[in-house]
């Protein structure tokens, strides 16, 4: 006795295939127009799209879509993360595979190698870790910035992700929650960060958009007018001896103040960069922002604070006093000798800033403050003097053909700087000469 065959389900229309019905068991429908094209419709109702093919001499089953249908679609229905299509849809992939096959190209296998790269695509965390590699210690001096903000605003939430996986509405998210910390400044920095990073790795195939790009920034940001005062100073100074930190950023915080230097700068300090008896330090160009070496004249003032971090640096336990070649010396996590690290300075004054003058202060205040009250009577420095002792690029017209470091101008007022606030916190015999003359 013969087996009746079964009758070849198939459907032409859209709503044809709407039409058609679950059964107790999976079954297929075929595509009256496309040869090879179907779907197979599950006991629940799931319609799949499916592409039968013949290549060297195989059958092989390309798996193309499941079915919505366009109303279904338009209506948000289907937007539940699935690669649903149209009937319309089906049939051109249907003739994309088919032109491959011609062209020599198993789609199938097409398939199979893109799934395998997306399964080996980079995650956030990996991806950080190449950026922060390949591009960030190469090319910018604050990188390890760049490293801190990674791992403790983006890893934690994006880590494990793919890094093409992330989309606009998640770095919404992301800056949103960040700036409602509230954080909105450093909401800012992770923007900044997140774009460049993607940016980077677009042309090297890590990604393929930028999901930052059309974001505006969270956080309004207004030039900070923060500042001690000349009255504040000896609150600050005899603050800075109460706060419960080491020694070593003690010093270093008094140095800023005292040279208006840049916290990196400051806390990175390397022995050899010192030349006491000159009252000279220099600071090379791969530490400075504008890549230029910069000479610091050492005021009286300084040159106590430096001594007696030396003091300090030589007695490091567990270091020969030979070996220890920053002014600020620590220990790493791995056991490996570096400088202090800058955003410890940063961290110090955000904890005792209202401690020790009753407002908040930032490392950079302290750099303010120094421009500030050196422009004031009664010292008087002129502010190109005072751009040159902060190492502020000139762009005015001309400015490139001028060499000169104005050494003896940037010695005369942070001398002078240095006895005004000596005198505040000291109060010394001697009186502080204006730049201009002026005496107080």
């Amino acid at each position: 006795m013969t087996t009746k065959p079964k009758k070849k389900i198939t459907y032409s229309t859209d709503k044809a295939l709407a039409s058609l019905k679950p059964k107790a068991e999976r079954y297929p429908a075929w595509d009256v127009r496309i040869p090879g094209l179907g779907v197979r419709i599950t006991p629940k109702g799931i319609k799949t799209f499916n592409y039968v093919y013949h290549f060297d001499k195989k059958s092989t089953r390309l798996t193309i879509g499941r079915y919505r249908s366009a109303e279904d679609i338009k209506s948000g229905q289907a937007a539940d993360g699935v690669n649903f299509m149209t009937l319309n849809q089906s049939r051109k992939a249907a003739i994309a595979a088919r032109e491959k096959i011609e062209r020599g190209i198993n789609p199938g296998a097409e398939k199979q190698e893109a799934k395998e790269l997306e399964r080996k695509a980079e995650t956030i965390n990996e991806l950080a870790e190449i950026y922060i590699e390949l591009h960030a210690e190469v090319k910018k001096r604050t990188w390890k910035e760049d490293q801190r903000i990674l791992n403790h605003d983006v890893k934690p939430v994006w880590g494990k992700r793919k890094a093409k996986s992330i989309t606009p509405a998640d770095a919404i998210k992301l800056l949103d929650d960040i700036a409602a910390r509230p954080a909105p400044i450093m909401a800012n920095r992770v923007h900044s960060l997140l774009s460049k990073m993607f940016r980077w790795s677009i042309p090297r195939g890590y990604v393929a958009s930028n999901p930052v790009e059309f974001i505006e920034k969270p956080g309004q940001e207004k030039m900070r007018e923060r500042a001690l005062s000349a009255g504040e100073i000896k609150k600050f100074w005899d603050g800075v001896a109460d706060i419960d930190y080491s020694d070593d950023v003690k010093l270093a915080l008094k140095l800023l103040l005292v040279t208006g230097q840049r916290r990196g700068e400051v806390a990175g300090i390397e022995t050899a960069e010192l030349d006491e008896a000159g009252g000279i330090w220099t600071i090379p160009g791969a530490r400075t922002k504008n890549g230029r070496s910069h000479a610091v004249p050492l005021s009286d003032l300084a040159l106590k604070l430096i001594r007696e971090a030396r003091m300090e640096a030589g007695d490091i336990e567990g270091c020969k006093p030979e070996d220890v070649t920053y002014l600020f010396p620590a220990w790493s996590r791995k056991n490996k000798l570096q400088s202090l690290r800058p955003d410890k300075l940063t961290t110090a004054m955000t904890d005792e800033a209202k401690n020790m003058i009753g407002r908040q202060l930032s490392p950079h205040d302290l750099r303010r403050t120094a421009s500030t009250l050196m422009g004031a009577e009664p010292l008087s420095v002129p502010r190109f003097v005072r751009d040159k002792i902060l190492n502020h690029s000139d762009r005015s017209p001309g400015a490139h053909y001028d060499v000169n470091e104005y050494l003896s101008e940037k010695r005369e007022a942070l001398k002078v700087w240095g006895i005004f606030i000596a005198e505040k916190v000291e109060q010394p015999s001697g009186k502080v000469v204006a730049i201009g003359g002026r005496r107080k």
